[in-house]
C-alpha cells in the first residue's frame, strides 16, 4: 500500500507532517481510538480536505486541541486530542498537497488552545 502525507496536531504541539498507510488501524493509532470525521468548518468542506479525531475523546478526557469558530469568531465547539488532516477523493484517501498542508496550518495556528 502507498503512503500519504498527513497533517498531525496534537494538544499543544506544532503540526507534524507524516507520511503513514491510509489504513482504519493507523488512523486509529493517531487519535488513540475510534474515529470520528472531525467538523473543521471553513476547512473541510474546501476542496476534499478530511480531519479524523478520537470519537469519545471527550467522554474519556483528552486535553484541548483547538476550537472550531466561525468568521465572526463564534464558537462550535472545541476539538480534543490528536487530530489527523487528509486529503479524500471519492473513497480513496490521498496526500495532501503543500497548499493543503499550508492551509492547515494556518487555521489551526489561530485556533489553538
Amino acid at each position: 500500500m502507498n503512503k500519504i502525507r498527513v497533517v498531525v496536531k496534537n494538544p499543544g504541539h506544532d503540526c507534524e507532517e507524516l507520511d503513514i498507510e491510509p489504513t482504519l488501524e493507523v488512523f486509529r493509532s493517531i487519535v488513540e481510538g475510534s474515529i470520528e470525521t472531525c467538523p473543521c468548518v471553513g476547512l473541510t468542506s474546501f476542496g476534499g480536505i478530511m480531519a479524523y479525531c478520537n470519537e469519545v475523546g471527550k467522554l474519556i478526557g483528552l486535553p484541548k486541541n483547538f476550537i472550531i469558530a466561525d468568521r465572526i469568531s463564534r464558537v462550535y465547539d472545541i476539538i480534543v486530542g490528536a487530530v489527523v488532516f487528509f486529503r479524500n477523493q471519492g473513497e480513496e484517501k490521498i496526500s495532501l498537497t503543500r497548499h493543503d498542508i499550508a492551509r492547515i496550518r494556518n487555521y489551526v495556528d489561530v485556533r489553538s488552545i
